[in-house]
């Protein structure tokens, strides 16, 4: 390995995978206290809590399974396409969340965690890390394709936002190709960069990108009546709000 490629496998590990999750984790906490702030608001200031937990369920509905809201609102198409666009988000529920498992649990990426943090925690087993991997790596690719058919969400869902699965996937299989050196013809030592490069874009795009969310179009430009203080102008199209329950 040249010292050039050591220097920026050296960077990569450190400096860079350390200012990355923090800028993700203090981003993290800074949408966690508008929200929580902005739903005290509401709660605090709406006359109807009925109203209030109505836009609470919009919200877990369109995290979990927006094909719900998007169909109620008009936006569902035909039977087959409301089948699609379910099967695609409970597809993005599995991704999302071997996303999420696999860099906290995997046995590498816990003792870089335990440099960065003074913590360990319980971690995956070869197999069971390598199983999650091809799942997420499956899922993801299956994701990309079924947006990009959905003729529906390309209309209403940024252009760059189709790509946030293959975004997603790059650390994953550079990962495990780096686990798996027999399994690729690229050098071990650029595929560790490439994981961590990558992995930091994750961090830095998970910050400010909406990356772990099923729908990159914001609920309230599809319900408008989900703003959490409703214009008053708002109060005649209140009653054709579609219901999340």
């Amino acid at each position: 390995m040249s010292e050039s490629l050591q220097l920026l496998l050296d960077i990569s590990d450190g400096p860079l995978f350390r200012f990355a999750f923090w800028v993700m984790v203090l981003a993290g906490i800074r949408a966690l206290l508008l929200g929580v702030s902005d739903a005290l608001g509401a709660y605090l200031t709406t006359p109807n809590r009925q109203d209030f937990w109505q836009k609470i369920r919009l919200r877990l509905l369109w995290f979990t399974m927006p094909s719900v809201i998007l169909r109620r609102a008009g936006l569902g198409g035909s039977n087959a396409m409301h089948r699609l666009h379910t099967g695609l988000f409970a597809t993005s529920l599995i991704f999302r969340l071997t996303v999420v498992i696999l860099p906290a649990f995997m046995i590498e990426h816990v003792y870089i965690w335990e440099k960065a943090l003074g913590i360990r925690w319980g971690t995956l087993s070869a197999t069971m890390a390598d199983t999650l991997s091809i799942i997420a790596i499956v899922t993801g690719l299956i994701l990309f394709l079924g947006r990009i058919y959905s003729p529906i969400l390309r209309k209403i869902e940024a252009p760059w936002s189709f790509l946030k699965p293959l975004i997603l996937i790059i650390p994953l299989v550079s990962g495990m190709l780096a686990m798996h050196p027999e399994w690729s013809p690229v050098n071990y030592y650029v595929l560790r960069l490439i994981h961590a490069l990558s992995a930091a874009l994750v961090f830095l795009l998970i910050a400010f990108g909406r990356m772990l969310t099923s729908m990159h179009t914001p609920l309230t430009e599809i319900v408008p009546d989900a703003e959490w203080i409703a214009p008053e102008s708002t109060e005649t199209t209140t009653s054709t709000a579609p219901a999340a329950g």
